[in-house]
């Protein structure tokens, strides 16, 4: 009886000991890594470069102010000219004619100065660089000026219209802060003109200006097509029917001119070539089908025929 319950006894032992791994096997946590792809946006780079339109005609060179300007006065613009401070009066509009410069639009402004001496004012010998305004004509005729125009300082600059004084944001290529030109817009309007007199330091440098402008695109008219010109039939004409000048060739269907050479379907005329079908002429060469005349070549079916 022993070895029976010794082995019942082990059987036991294997039982619980499985059942233990079992359990510690149940107990164990299965750790599952995912791992999550996240497709990073995609930028598209822009290649087409902004096309604006142009205030002035476009030009190079060392002397010529270029920047972009947007519209945000809440008017459309009509005229834009830029006069240097020693000049007189203010040149040609830059806008071509009945072209507007519309609100909320951005153009490209090149210009080509007269002027570009530095200069003195009155006794002093502190040398200035020369300032430039800009005056500007609204659609309602309306005018308002932008005075000492900062055109070294910026390259995109904001037109503005409060209280019917215009001014300018942008942004300084020196400083790079943030500008606002409305106090001095609005000092410009309440002090009067300087009367002291301007000096030009060089002004033979007005006579070198570095400009080049850039040539006009050339349009060449697409060819035109010369109208076609009918003339008259003069060989182995079809068709025609009362055609100024005979049928010199072989034609057909010619009603009321003779025929010179081997025609055929005509009812009045003699034939002088090989006709055939006509009833009341001689037949000159070898024709066929006559009645009343005499056969002077090689006829067939005559019946009176000598």
């Amino acid at each position: 009886m022993r070895k029976p319950l010794a082995i019942l006894a082990f059987v036991s032992a294997l039982a619980l000991v499985g059942c233990g791994s079992v359990a510690q096997s149940a107990n164990v946590s299965q750790t599952t890594t995912s791992v999550t792809t996240t497709a990073e946006p995609t930028t598209e780079a822009t290649t087409e470069a902004e096309e604006l339109k142009l205030i002035g005609k476009k030009a190079s060179g060392s002397d010529v102010f270029t920047l972009d300007l947007e519209n945000k006065t809440g008017k459309d613009i009509v005229s834009i000219t830029i006069k240097a401070e020693t000049e007189e009066k203010y040149p040609e509009n830059m806008l071509e004619e009945k072209d507007t410069f519309a609100k909320d639009e951005k153009r490209k402004l090149y210009y080509v100065p007269k002027k570009v001496s530095d200069v003195v004012y009155g006794k002093s010998d502190k040398i200035a660089n020369l300032q430039y305004s800009v005056k500007l004509v609204f659609a309602d005729k309306t005018e308002a000026i932008l005075h000492q125009f900062p055109f070294d300082d910026l390259d995109l600059a904001e037109i503005h219209l409060e209280d019917g004084v215009a001014f300018i944001k942008y942004t300084s290529k020196l400083t790079k802060e943030k500008v606002d030109t409305k106090g001095a817009e609005e000092m410009s309007e309440i002090l009067p003109d300087s009367t002291e007199p301007i000096h030009e330091i060089d002004p033979d440098a007005n006579n070198h200006i570095d400009a080049t402008y850039d040539p006009e695109p050339s349009y060449t008219p697409a060819p035109t097509q010369a109208a076609e010109v009918k003339t008259p039939d003069t060989g182995c004409g079809s068709n025609f029917a009362t055609n100024p000048t005979p049928d010199q060739g072989c034609g057909s269907g010619f009603a009321t001119n003779p025929d010179q050479g081997c025609g055929s379907g005509f009812v009045t005329n003699p034939d002088q070539g090989c006709g055939s079908g006509f009833a009341t002429n001689p037949d000159q060469g070898c024709g066929s089908g006559f009645v009343t005349n005499p056969d002077e070549g090689c006829g067939s079916g005559f019946v009176t025929n000598n």
